[in-house]
């Protein structure tokens, strides 16, 4: 008996544990695992202190069901989560359930076995299925709609006329009828500042629109309109990020107002995810339907922002060219580029030369694909300043290195993307460049990652993850080129990475970021007769197959980070045009041309001349910056060749 009520103590414990680390995170949770805390106690000294077995069951089988109860809590928060956030809550939301899940048995064994052992299960059962279904029916319950409203097809057309009354008062401009009464909010906005936001409603849509035009001040030089129609109101809960803002009697808080980042919260949800929402003042969550209008016509809004919506080669082909000019725009005099620009228009710190040369590379690649002036003077000048703080040696050898960098190392992979640049451009330092990825290369085929200055000799080092791929990429692209002194070194490496290359020593069990291994791969089918690395390649998109973008998404994943990987679902998709990696790579091509700033941002945003044709990360991270650029912009054109099904000069690496 006395053992039983250590076991009791030890458990109590283990829920001690769990309530601390709950409380701070997630404080209805940390409560009932404070209370069961407090029941196994109670059961571990009935039975060490009263020998009290009954007592000690009793207080096992009220553990059961809080423990019940605290899995029906997540699964009501889950389910909730993964309703109004739709796609983006999904994984995390499902990830939080079977997280939780997977924990049940460490703390209900023990209370389990006693209720259990004293033939007390039956009725402890249904407690505890009703502890798990009642939160999860009530919340399925409350997540139904309170009332909703018809979509209106006419929308983006009374947005446009709405506009016209306000600005130059044409009642010409008629506000089409629409589908059925409807609620209205209308928001005026000027160089991203929103104006107050009024309310109308009535029997339809012209008669709501109207009603809230009334309510406007006069136009004096604002640049938008921003028309949200209600769709559906909740009693309580979640907006939906990007669709959802508030509403309440007779006003109402817009979606493109709540949305915006410097004005949102963060809201716990479960206990290892917050979510930002909007502040609504007093009013009860909503979701609409946006458009916005202003003197270069009316357009609806995708998750907040007048996205894009074409999924053709050509909208493709236009995105990477609206990117590269945004770099151009942004380029300096000496040929760097702006590292960051920041939402609001503003040029943000630092800069890195690893990410000049792929961003000169991707500038190259575009001014071969369309011939774009702009583009091809901005990949020379970034050319120009990668040849300014290059270093040729008196063998040929020839790197571009970091000056600030003062331990004496040159870094292989910056010199492999400025040897891609080079390439591409024809310009004579891609033989330098050759020469020292080459002398990179050891016997066995591994690159060895760093060059000691003073010797000009590389050590011998260990695996060497991300520069393995671009030095085997770039080799073989300059192979394809006509350099045929490097073929051998880059036969080497294409072997050592089909063969000794183990990132962490853990094979394919254990994968890094090898994105420029699939890259690699595709670069060394064309040039080498085999895609070296593929089985890389396919481990590191089996593991970050999960970042897949969907339609609905306006959160995931981060359009930036998301390029890379993007690059490398290309590559494979053109090496097996039937596998999944085909409409993988169309739907982020979907993603980065809806993530896009458009002309008709233009409202929206401070600078919108300083935003047009760069990507934000997502509904909320505005900033761009330009390595995003680079591997979305480099993705976009090889999604354009697998649309077409040709590639074209530029198109691939």
């Amino acid at each position: 008996m006395r053992l039983i009520g250590v076991g009791n103590l030890l458990q109590a414990a283990a829920f001690i544990a769990l309530t601390a680390w709950l409380s701070p995170r997630w404080m209805p949770a940390g409560v009932l695992m404070g209370l069961a805390a407090g029941l196994q106690l109670l059961a571990g000294l009935a039975l060490l202190l009263k020998q009290h077995r009954r007592a000690a069951t009793v207080a096992s089988g009220l553990t059961l069901v809080l423990v019940a109860a605290l899995i029906g809590l997540v699964g009501h928060a889950a389910l909730h989560a993964m309703t109004r956030f739709g796609a983006d809550a999904a994984q995390i939301g499902q990830f939080t359930l079977l997280g939780f899940l997977g924990g049940v048995p460490w703390f209900t064994a023990w209370p389990l076995w006693q209720v259990l052992s004293s033939r007390s299960g039956a009725p402890t059962g249904v407690a505890v299925l009703l502890a798990v279904l009642v939160p999860i029916g009530s919340g399925v319950l409350l997540d139904r709609p309170s009332e909703e409203w018809a979509a209106q097809p006419a929308q983006t057309a009374a947005a446009a006329a709405a506009w016209e009354q306000w600005t130059d008062g044409r009642t010409s401009a008629t506000v089409p009828s629409g589908v059925g009464p409807a609620i209205v909010l209308l928001t005026p906005w000027e160089r991203g500042d929103p104006g107050t936001t009024v309310y109308g409603g009535g029997d339809d849509l012209s008669a709501a629109v109207l009603e809230a035009l009334a309510k406007l001040p006069p136009h004096t030089g604002e640049d938008g309109l921003v028309l949200d129609v209600l769709r559906q109101r909740f009693r309580s809960g979640l907006t939906p990020p990007g669709s959802g803002g508030g509403i309440s009697e007779g006003e109402g808080v817009s979606p493109s107002v709540g949305w915006r980042p410097a004005v949102t919260q963060s809201t716990r949800v479960l206990p290892t995810w917050s979510m930002s929402q909007p502040r609504l003042r007093g009013a009860t969550p909503a979701r609409f339907d946006s458009s916005i209008a202003s003197a270069d016509g009316a357009r609806g809004l995708t998750g907040g922002w007048a996205a894009d919506t074409g999924t053709d080669a050509d909208a493709m082909l236009a995105a990477a060219l609206a990117g590269g000019q945004f770099l151009a725009r942004h380029q300096r005099p000496g040929g760097r580029y702006a590292y960051t620009v920041l939402g609001n228009g503003t040029l943000g710190r630092g800069y890195n030369l690893p990410r000049h040369a792929g961003t000169t590379w991707f500038l190259a690649r575009l001014a071969s694909r369309t011939n774009d002036a702009g583009v091809g003077r901005a990949a020379a000048k970034g050319m120009a300043y990668i040849a300014s703080q290059t270093t040729t040696l008196a063998d040929g050898r020839a790197f571009f290195a970091d000056p600030a960098r003062d331990d004496g190392k040159v870094w292989v992979g910056t010199t492999a993307l400025a040897a891609l640049a080079a390439a591409e451009l024809g310009h004579p330092l891609a033989e330098g460049f050759g020469r020292f990825l080459a002398d990179a290369v050891d016997e066995r085929g591994q690159v060895r990652g760093e060059l000691d200055r003073a010797s000009g000799v590389f050590p011998p080092q260990n695996q060497n993850p991300y520069g393995q791929g671009q030095t085997l990429l770039a080799l073989a692209v300059l192979v394809g080129e006509g350099h045929e002194d490097v073929r051998p070194a880059a036969l080497r490496a294409a072997a050592f990475s089909d063969s000794g290359y183990a990132p962490l020593g853990a094979g394919r069990l254990v994968i890094l970021d090898e994105h420029w291994a699939c890259i690699a791969a595709q670069a060394t089918e064309e040039s080498l007769g085999r895609p070296a690395g593929m089985g890389l390649c396919r481990s590191y998109l089996a593991d970050s197959a999960s970042g897949t973008p969907s339609d609905g998404s306006v959160l995931r994943p981060l359009t930036g980070p998301a390029g890379g990987l993007a690059e490398a679902v290309v590559s494979a998709a053109w090496l097996q045009p039937e596998s999944e990696w085909t409409d993988q790579a169309i739907a982020y091509g979907r993603l980065f041309v809806r993530s896009a700033y458009t002309t008709a941002d233009g409202p929206l945003l401070k600078d919108p001349a300083a935003m047009l044709g760069g990507f934000r990360d997502n509904l909320l991270q505005l900033d761009v910056r330009m390595d995003g650029v680079q591997h979305i912009g480099c993705a976009l054109l090889g999604i354009e060749a697998i649309l077409r099904r040709e590639a074209q000069p530029g198109s691939l690496p």
